[in-house]
């Protein structure tokens, strides 16, 4: 057993590099992600890969930090495969391997305009090294996913974007993507329309005939191609590369329904590893983005660190399928973490508390060969703001004006017709729910008694939607589900 209390903050030593080759080289249409700060999250997610030379970063593609069905930050990458295939990198003698990859974050511009500001971003925040645990290339089908050396650490701000294995063409037609053109710093690219179909190449692809702001250009393979509702579908792999704003910039994008499970080996798929506790039969189908970083976290027992619903709920004919949870926790907050009676930390594993104060009760129990550090460092959420533009409106990628939502709204309870409402369960619940749509598409928020709003996202028809509730504390919440009718209907969440 080690049980560590240290009050500095504890540092990943990497290397910091002066300067990334190819600094203000992406066409002058490509935008700044500072542009687009409902997007703030997905923004976090995605990173530069490259290599080193001269002790000088050669920017290569494009990767994007990927949620995984334990919500634990899992350092999962999702990029192209061609782009980590490459004499600029070392391997290991079973090629699994890629000791010298370099993957950078946020390098990106503090400000919208210049598109290339007078001063170069930081490129100090590196990790170096990965191994690949699940990849493929046939032409058609273009990925790797990573597991990156280290975990990132909460300095980096790091975020995990939610994705969905539909096949379904996505409605709204409407999406963007983040990447990193030509090595570039960071750029956000929208588009307005997307389909499965496109003269002389297959139907396997998502293919978008333009693009609203900039384009795809050279080393935005890999970027993470996103639908309205900020999920990841697919990924950069075949372009008219280099060409902004003309009737030539479209994009094909690989199929993130593909990756999934188009190929049997487990080495060859993303859902063995995404969501390993899946079955043929029941298997998420989608997922929302994962925030590290909490305003508060209180833990009453083992499971609400080591096998909580929150970890590996999914749904089943019976409810929520049990598992647990085989990675370590590393646990951030803005302000409070609390264990006390009936929390254990359980042998052969290691937990690791960040937060402005740590509360630690007498019942607490550390068991033999487990490891436990406390830090009094406490984490900053990016971006709470984030629903809300700079002119205070809802938006979605590609919309030219306000949201159509303004219309007049009217409120229906649970009570007076519980077959209009998603099915919610289980309710009571701990940790997390799923919400069980019927053919309507819906925004859904919960809100805690007093006003508060919680949680924001939305829910696709027939399909499923999880929550975690480890932030909401215990008490009564209201879930709102709005309609394109504009019907709102309430129901009451429970939580323990």
């Amino acid at each position: 057993m080690r049980l560590v209390f240290v009050s500095f903050s504890l540092l990943i030593s990497l290397n910091i590099f002066s300067q990334v080759k190819n600094y203000g080289l992406s066409l002058n249409c490509q935008k700044n992600t500072e542009c687009f700060p409902e997007f703030c999250n997905e923004i976090r997610s995605v990173v530069l890969l490259g290599f080193l030379r001269n002790d000088s970063i050669i920017p290569g593609c494009t990767g994007v930090l990927l949620n995984n069905e334990k919500f634990d930050g899992k350092p999962f990458l999702f990029t192209a495969n061609h782009c980590i295939y490459s004499e600029n990198f070392s391997y290991s003698i079973n090629e699994k391997i890629i000791e010298d990859i370099v993957i950078l974050f946020n390098y990106e511009a503090d400000e919208c305009y210049p598109n290339t500001p007078v001063v170069a971003p930081s490129s100090e925040n590196i990790i170096i090294g990965a191994k690949i645990v699940s990849n493929f290339n046939d032409g058609l089908t273009d990925f790797a996913l990573l597991e990156i050396f280290h975990n990132v650490p909460q300095s980096f701000n790091p975020f995990f974007s939610g994705w969905t294995n539909s096949k379904n063409i996505p409605d709204p037609k409407q999406g963007f993507v983040i990447h990193h053109p030509r090595g570039d710093i960071k750029k956000f690219s929208d588009y307005y329309d997307i389909s499965r179909k496109y003269s002389g190449y297959n139907k396997r692809y998502w293919y978008v005939k333009d693009f609203l702001n900039g384009g795809i250009e050279t080393s935005s393979s890999g970027a993470p191609l996103y639908d309205s509702f900020k999920r990841v579908i697919g990924n950069s792999h075949r372009a008219n590369t280099n060409i902004c704003e003309d009737e030539n910039n479209d994009a094909l994008f690989g199929k993130f329904s593909l990756s999934w499970n188009d190929k049997s080996s487990h080495s060859e798929q993303l859902r063995h590893w995404l969501n390993p506790n899946g079955t043929e039969d029941i298997y998420i189908n989608s997922i929302s983005g994962f925030e590290p970083c909490r305003e508060n976290y209180f833990f009453e027992d083992a499971e609400d660190l080591h096998t909580s619903e929150n970890v590996n709920g999914m749904p089943g004919s019976t409810g929520l399928l049990p598992g647990t949870r085989s990675y370590n926790g590393v646990y951030s907050a803005s302000s409070n973490i609390s264990a006390g009676q009936g929390v254990t930390i359980l042998s052969n594993t290691s937990v690791e508390f960040q937060a402005n104060t740590i509360v630690l009760g007498e019942g607490l129990t550390i068991e033999p060969e487990s490891n436990f550090l406390a830090h009094h460092k406490p984490c900053i959420i990016p971006c709470e703001n984030e629903d809300n533009n700079r002119n205070g409106e809802e938006r979605r990628a590609g919309a030219t004006g306000k949201n159509s939502k303004e219309e007049l709204i009217e409120y229906v309870n649970f009570k007076e017709n519980p077959k209009l409402f998603p099915e919610v369960f289980p309710n009571p619940t701990n940790n997390s729910f799923v919400l069980r749509n019927d053919n309507k598409q819906r925004e859904i928020k919960i809100f805690s008694t007093k006003g508060k709003l919680l949680f924001k996202g939305d829910l696709l028809p027939n399909q499923n939607l999880r929550v975690s509730t480890l932030e909401f504390g215990k008490g009564i919440f209201i879930i709102h589900s709005l309609t394109e009718s504009g019907k709102v209907y309430t129901q009451k969440l429970i939580v323990h």
